[in-house]
């Protein structure tokens, strides 16, 4: 049987039609729901192929949307009172929060801290035995850096207002309809301390972690609106068939709970290559309904059914 599917970027014709354009540069905050093992699987390296767009992929493993709003600079992260040497050789360094509190950086990935910068002074953030090293990228001359000077990322120093972000965190919070609104705030943040504009949020996926995913959700599209991108339903709804997959018994009972099929996964929270195939290519669309990139077929099929 021929796969209809549409890919976003195939022919000839459209490459050379997207190679004219002055694409965007997409920037996805997220967790490991977004962060790539591979380069290829995770979906902002399926919406790279497919948008022709520069990608930058900040998702790390494990973050909160406390942490994921950190290293996007709206959690402020400050130093202490130390010395940069003039030679490139690394010091120690301590960190904490505006309000004094310790901050956890570079534990399971680097998501846009490095290269980061210290009293103007470029270098690298490195975690050793518990503590915090900061190592110049040139040598030059010995700074004094100031008790409550800012770190600033590379996810910070490289995001403009121009910018279409991606921002897909909430899953580590655990959230209810009560404590969404903390995930809210944090995403929120992002986005009015970037001065983005252009952004798409994606919904909550996993109703094992969050059993109050469908209010979840619906206060998340509530909130966004048209910038809110509810993957679960056409992936409960649709997903299966998208990708060419006959169901299982299993995905049957799966679905049935109101969890993503297990065909999509590879374990109860994180999807396999369908699974981000879908996101991407949802976000694609998105992106191209919003006036982002240039877009067509499966968001525009999902509103259609969803207004049926």
């Amino acid at each position: 049987e021929e796969d209809t599917k549409e890919q976003g970027g195939s022919g000839e014709g459209e490459n050379l039609f997207r190679e004219s354009l002055e694409l965007p540069r997409i920037v996805c905050w997220g967790d490991s729901l977004t962060e790539s093992s591979d380069e290829e699987t995770a979906y902002p390296d399926v919406l790279r192929r497919l948008s022709g767009a520069e990608v930058d992929n900040y998702g790390v493993s494990a973050d909160t949307s406390f942490m994921v709003a950190a290293r996007a600079g709206y959690v402020g992260i400050y130093t202490n009172d130390f010395t940069i040497p003039a030679e490139k050789e690394p010091v120690r360094v301590y960190l904490r929060t505006e309000g004094g509190n310790s901050i956890s950086l570079l534990r399971h990935g680097d998501g846009g801290v490095n290269p980061c910068y210290i009293a103007g002074v470029r270098g690298r953030l490195s975690r050793s035995g518990g503590g915090y090293y900061f190592t110049r990228s040139e040598s030059g001359d010995k700074i004094a850096v100031e008790d409550g000077s800012r770190l600033i990322t590379a996810g910070m120093a490289r995001t403009n207002s121009d910018d279409v972000l991606v921002i897909f965190t909430g899953t580590n919070d655990s959230p209810d309809r009560h404590s969404i609104s903390e995930v809210i705030k944090y995403q929120r943040g992002i986005l009015e301390f970037t001065g983005c504009e252009k952004y798409v949020v994606i919904g909550m996926t996993c109703r094992r972690v969050m059993p109050d995913i469908e209010k979840v959700n619906e206060i998340l599209a509530g909130e966004y609106g048209e910038h809110f991108l509810d993957v679960r339903q056409f992936m409960l709804n649709g997903g299966l068939e998208y990708e060419g997959l006959a169901a299982t018994a299993r995905d049957r009972a799966d679905m049935a709970k109101g969890e993503i099929p297990s065909s999509l996964r590879i374990d109860y929270v994180h999807g396999n290559k369908y699974f981000y195939d879908i996101i991407a290519n949802m976000l694609y669309e998105k992106l191209g309904y919003l006036g982002y990139l240039p877009g067509t077929s499966v968001y525009s099929s999902y509103k259609e059914s969803e207004e049926q």
